[in-house]
């Protein structure tokens, strides 16, 4: 009997390691121009952020570099498949502007905001990605990094600014109206600022990343540091700020009223989207690895059930890591870009589970893969279109020191068009006690719907009812049939009950 057991535990850890290594994401090199999709810039190009239209169609924005002080907003758009649809440089001003946030407005409109001159800036196209109109603040100094369209059409935008006579920057937030005025019903008078920007002068406090919570409420993703370098202990950390959907600061968010905010130390956050049940998720950096932070709803702790503690790092023992974009999976778990440095720096890719454990993804039981293009890569932003393909934009420096934007497309391993192909893995006990399903194509595949289970007295037999699927049901039972096997006991397998489906 111990050997028998020994036996049925060593051929589950067998299934289990191969299974991950079918399932394993990786470049699809059938995508573009062997496997990467550039931008045609007449510059060299930096990419800040990647989104996916409604029609499915990618857009990529970012900084061409015309010189080492001045470039111009950058606007890529390609198909699924990597063929350039339109590629386009905006000089909002004659000096350094950067592009770093797209989002499509309800109207289909493609909202681009940045920088221009130390100046913030937006950028409207059309949806073909023609220029439409521009806005740019009045205020130096003021830098805009991410946008939310609230339902009412208004866009509330955040970033920093420096005010007279502070060496250091505040956050901000503001919001436009549909025509791209500002809206002074807003904050004071149109503006949110760091109510704490006064305590010392020297903190910086940026924000990087926003998003709306299912009553409207906005989230805030901001980095704090200290300028001086004289308070080590509060040198680098997060904030996460809730204001009321009039800009104002919600006192009943974070850990107490007086503390109105959701502080993480040893964080440097980049990325930051709220889920279907309001958690917030948020990607970055510690002091030495990638890392990413779950936080409760209503920002009075941590979230305990995202890897015990609410924080997941991935260390890749190869030098500095950190996340630089993130997307959420519908059913929970994060997936993750950024970098990890070592002399040279390399493109990461991450994948945790939705209780922060390292997913299986990329293939391995550390959730991360590192991918080396050439001598600095960056993964810069990602997204997941319904079919389960991964885009990641990023940017390569070869060995020139030339810089390109570049979209690269992750599907799953030895599997044609991000289809499925292959045994599932509990096909092995089928062997034993019925029939292997291995199918060779999506167009083989279970339905779910109609998995018939027959038993018979004498044997413990399955018939199988194979249907015509398309590529999306498809994915749909790799999940539901990984589920039953993860969930279900080996001896509750061997009799097959009905109540499993």
């Amino acid at each position: 009997m111990i050997h028998s057991s020994l036996k049925v535990v060593a051929t589950l850890t067998a299934t289990l390691f191969l299974s991950s290594a079918v399932n394993a994401y990786d470049q699809d090199m059938n995508f573009a121009s062997e496997g990467f999709a550039y931008s045609q810039t007449e510059h060299s190009s930096i990419p800040h952020a990647l989104l996916m239209t409604q029609d499915g169609r990618l857009v990529s924005v970012g900084r061409s570099i015309v010189d080492n002080r001045s470039g111009n907003f950058t606007l890529n758009i390609t198909d699924s498949e990597g063929n350039t649809i339109i590629t386009t440089e905006t000089p909002v001003t004659s000096k350094r502007d950067v592009a770093h946030k797209v989002i499509e407005l309800s109207t289909g409109v493609l909202l681009v905001l940045g920088e221009a001159n130390a100046h913030g800036a937006v950028v409207a196209y059309d949806s073909e990605g023609n220029f439409l109109e521009q806005y740019t603040s009045s205020s130096n100094h003021t830098f805009y990094r991410d946008a939310i369209e609230q339902t009412d059409g208004k866009i509330v935008v955040v970033g920093y600014q420096r005010f007279a006579g502070v060496p250091g920057f505040s956050v901000i937030a503001t919001r436009f109206n549909s025509d791209y005025s500002v809206d002074t019903t807003f904050g004071d008078n149109g503006l949110f600022q760091d109510p704490y920007r006064d305590v010392d002068s020297n903190w910086n406090s940026l924000a990087y990343a926003v998003d709306l919570q299912s009553d409207g409420k906005i989230i805030l993703g901001t980095h704090v540091n200290h300028l001086t370098n004289t308070m080590p202990e509060f040198d680098e950390y997060s904030v996460i700020f809730r204001l009321t959907e009039a800009g104002q600061l919600d006192t009943t968010f974070g850990e107490s009223e007086t503390t109105p905010l959701r502080i993480i130390e040893d964080y440097v956050i980049r990325d930051l989207k709220v889920g279907q049940d309001d958690t917030i998720s948020s990607v970055g950096k510690s002091s030495t690895t990638a890392r990413a932070v779950k936080v409760l709803a209503d920002g009075s702790a941590l979230d305990t059930s995202f890897s015990r503690d609410g924080i997941a790092d991935v260390d890749s023992t190869e030098g500095t890591e950190g996340f630089m974009a993130m997307t959420l999976k519908p059913r929970g778990g994060i997936l993750a870009t950024g970098y990890s440095g070592n002399g040279t720096v390399d493109l990461l890719v991450a994948h945790f589970n939705k209780r922060g454990k390292p997913g299986r993804y990329f293939g391995t039981r550390a959730g991360y893969k590192v991918f080396d293009y050439g001598e600095t890569d960056y993964g810069r932003d990602l997204i997941q279109n319904s079919d389960g393909e991964l885009f990641v934009v990023g940017n390569i420096a070869h060995d020139d020191y030339s810089k390109d934007m570049v979209l690269i497309k992750f599907i799953r391993s030895g599997r044609e068009g991000g289809g499925c192909r292959g045994k599932h893995r509990h096909g092995k006990w089928h062997k034993k006690y019925g029939r292997s399903h291995g199918h060779s194509s999506c167009k083989k595949k279970i339905n779910m719907h109609h998995h018939r289970f027959r038993h018979q007295n004498s044997r413990k037999h399955i018939d199988y009812t194979f249907v015509e699927m398309t590529k999306e049901h498809c994915m749909h039972s790799d999940e539901r049939l990984e589920k039953y096997d993860r969930y279900t006991s080996y001896t509750t397998k061997r009799r097959w009950p009905k109540a499993h489906w």
